[in-house]
């Protein structure tokens, strides 16, 4: 179902934006697709890893995903800012003004995004595929409508993006609303946690390289004919 409101999505965009606008929706989402890895950095599959580990465990897990949410807000908040502030040099860069406010609108992508995969990944890792599939929906629905939306007011690439953003700031709200109700707070017992902040960071690098690799080659080719 969420394929099939991708697939409406994107032949309106290709539609409505024309081969300017929808080149220039395109180009930042090439640059957003890469700058998504630094901005998980490995984080996602490392805490599923370690929730897996503990299934069983609610006060385990609730010390995971504290440690874990720490680290996201950290690396995606880093690389979010930054793209909103070299927005403007990279769109002179590409010679496109438009680029620009499409690249921040992107930026809120990253970061709802980056939050839609460790929570995403929480969710495998403790066998809640269902509550994976409504984050997903939730997050196709908001994208679809922000974005038709936007276009529709004349926004052109940059509501794109921004539409873009919120369906994945929605898609992140309600995978943090729903971990919360599955563990709530935890107290004092928390501390038992085996797994240390620089526990998930550690294992979290070993795969923020490997992935790095295969994101780097699936994206090159935009970035490059965009230039």
């Amino acid at each position: 179902m969420t394929a099939a409101f991708t697939a409406a999505l994107t032949i309106f965009l290709a539609r409505k934006l024309g081969p300017e606008d929808f080149g220039v929706f395109s180009l930042a989402l090439g640059v957003a697709s890469v700058l998504v890895l630094p901005g998980d950095a490995g984080i996602s599959a490392s805490t599923a890893r370690f929730i897996a580990e503990r299934r069983g465990n609610p006060a385990a897990i609730a010390g995971v995903l504290r440690h874990a949410s720490r680290l996201r807000l950290l690396t995606s908040g880093a690389v979010c800012v930054a793209l909103v502030v070299f927005a403007g040099p990279l769109a002179s860069a590409y010679d496109e003004p438009a680029l620009e406010w499409t690249l921040r609108g992107m930026a809120v992508a990253i970061f709802g995004q980056n939050l839609m995969q460790l929570y995403g990944g929480a969710f495998t890792a403790l066998g809640r595929i269902a509550l994976s599939f409504r984050m997903t929906t939730a997050k196709a629905v908001v994208e679809l409508a922000s974005s038709v939306g936007l276009v529709l007011a004349g926004a052109g690439a940059v509501g794109a993006a921004f539409g873009r953003g919120a369906g994945f700031i929605a898609g992140g709200v309600f995978g943090f609303f729903a971990l919360r109700r599955l563990f709530g707070r935890r107290g004092p017992e928390e501390a038992a946690s085996p797994v240390a902040l620089r526990h998930i960071a550690a294992y979290a690098g070993a795969l923020f390289l490997i992935e790095g690799a295969f994101v780097l080659f699936e994206q090159i080719d935009v970035l490059l004919i965009g230039a």
